[in-house]
């Protein structure tokens, strides 16, 4: 039991007072519970839409590689490699530099050869002789014949010849004739 002189009016007046303080304190720290859970949840839906907008590229960036790959699936020069893929590949490079490609044309079947690099054995490819003919700047046809260079495109430069065609622009005729490498199926 509590004793009496508990119930005195100082003891009422201040156990009211605790009440207030504690009420105002309860207040304040829901109130700023509040305040942290709103600043939270504005974090949330932001970090949500940006979520949704990379969602949404990602989508996009998909759908235009799903398309380049059936692009690239559907042109059937690109994946045959040797002569076909050497025509088209040439051509292209020829356009990026500025000359043009009026023919390319094999020279006779392709001929099967062992090849080796030192004493690694490379195994059998087929060697196509083609004949490019075409016109362009000259400072266009030598970056065309740099980039015969290049590792993916095996093919070695067997003769060239070129004429002036118009010695006003610096235009030339050329004539080349390539060795076109394509590995051999393993059969």
């Amino acid at each position: 039991m509590i004793s009496a002189k508990f119930y005195t009016l100082e003891n009422v007046d201040r156990a009211g007072k605790a009440r207030i303080g504690a009420g105002i304190v309860a207040l304040i720290i829901c109130g700023y519970l509040i305040a942290t859970s709103a600043l939270s949840m504005r974090e949330i839906w932001s970090a949500n839409k940006a979520l949704q907008k990379e969602k949404s590229a990602a989508i996009s960036t998909k759908r235009e590689a799903d398309n380049k790959h059936k692009r690239d699936a559907s042109e059937p020069l690109a994946g045959m490699g040797g002569v076909e893929s050497f025509a088209l590949t040439f051509s292209q490079w020829a356009k990026l530099d500025g000359a043009s490609v009026e023919s390319i044309v094999p020279e006779g079947p392709p001929a099967a050869s062992q090849i080796t690099l030192g004493n690694v054995k490379l195994g059998n490819w087929n060697a196509s002789k083609v004949r490019v003919q075409g016109s362009g700047e000259f400072t266009s046809l030598t970056c065309l014949l740099d980039r015969l260079k290049n590792p993916g495109m095996p093919v070695q430069l067997e003769s060239f010849s070129i004429e002036t065609s118009d010695s006003r622009t610096g235009k030339v005729s050329f004539n080349l004739v390539l060795t076109v490498y394509e590995k051999a199926n393993a059969s």
